[in-house]
């Protein structure tokens, strides 16, 4: 009997806890989207087996004025979505789905006491960590940058020399110089690093950049899974599904609601994409995706 009542009396209180901590969190999307609904469809069951629930979605493209909420927190998905809710709502923000330039910018101007924002770009150590792994005899490592990212050149260099690489950087000023000065940058024992700048990076850039590592059999480290299917060898990244898991953590594993921590956040669920096709023409290691990624876990997790 006495095991029993202690047994109730934890249920209770484990009960009377969740009630406690318990509440609704909105979500402001910034239009109707396959990628849109996948975050929500899997942030919504998660959030209920944390006992919280989604109170409104608010579509910020087609509202001027949204109805009054008790909802302590705002999950935005983009930076349009992130922006309306900072501007038409009190509570505190968590931007997700945006690039971290964009998360750069609204955090200057309105700075971090009310907002967190978990970008989509990765850990530049992480996609190194993925470039030595397929890449074995790689000594130096080819970034180019656009003129809005060119601020970022220092911390790259430095991330590049601490994996023992050798930073080979090229500013971008316009998209004629591309192919000239990636083909000056490349050599036998180099590799590409793109980054998310769609100055350098767009639809009428990326098959160039893709062709000319390809006839210098050089590797290429692209920064989303269709970077991958168009030709680079392999990619890390996170999809709307782990972002969404991401944001249940930080929402649920505090003391309330809002205690996550604010500023930008790195996305720590994350993928890998392997083009083994690519691999094997250019004359790498063949290994597949799952230890691939069960290896950048691991080294993450000893860090």
């Amino acid at each position: 009997m006495r095991r029993l009542l202690k047994h109730l009396l934890a249920l209770f209180v484990a009960c009377f806890a969740a009630s406690l901590w318990a509440g609704s969190i909105d979500v402001w999307i910034t239009q109707e989207s396959p990628l849109q609904q996948a975050f929500v469809d899997a942030l919504t069951p998660a959030l209920a087996d944390a006992g919280h629930e989604i109170g409104t979605i608010v579509n910020s493209a087609a509202v001027v004025s949204p109805a009054p909420s008790s909802a302590r927190v705002v999950v935005a998905l983009g930076m349009n979505a992130t922006l309306s809710a900072l501007r038409q709502s009190d509570a505190t923000v968590l931007a997700t789905l945006l690039s971290k330039r964009d998360a750069e910018r609204v955090l200057s101007e309105y700075g971090t006491q009310r907002l967190a924002a978990i970008v989509l770009d990765q850990p530049v150590e992480r996609r190194l960590r993925l470039l030595e792994q397929l890449v074995p005899d790689v000594e130096s490592v080819v970034v180019l940058l656009g003129n809005r990212t060119a601020s970022h050149r220092g911390k790259i260099e430095d991330a590049i020399r601490a994996a023992g690489l050798a930073p080979r950087i090229a500013v971008i000023n316009e998209p004629a110089e591309i192919v000239a000065k990636l083909e000056a940058l490349l050599d036998p024992q180099a590799a590409l690093l793109t980054v998310p700048d769609p100055e350098v990076y767009n639809r009428d850039t990326v098959m160039g950049i893709l062709l000319t590592t390809y006839r210098h059999r050089r590797p290429v480290i692209g920064f989303t899974a269709a970077y991958v299917r168009a030709g680079a060898v392999a990619a890390v990244y996170s999809d709307p599904q782990d972002i969404a898991m991401q944001v249940v953590q930080l929402l649920t594993t505090a003391g309330s609601l809002a205690d996550f921590p604010r500023g930008i956040l790195a996305p720590s669920r994350f993928r890998v994409a392997i083009n083994e096709r690519v691999s094997r023409s250019l004359g790498l290691p063949v290994i597949s995706e799952l230890e691939t990624l069960e290896r950048l876990r691991a080294a993450e997790a000893a860090k």
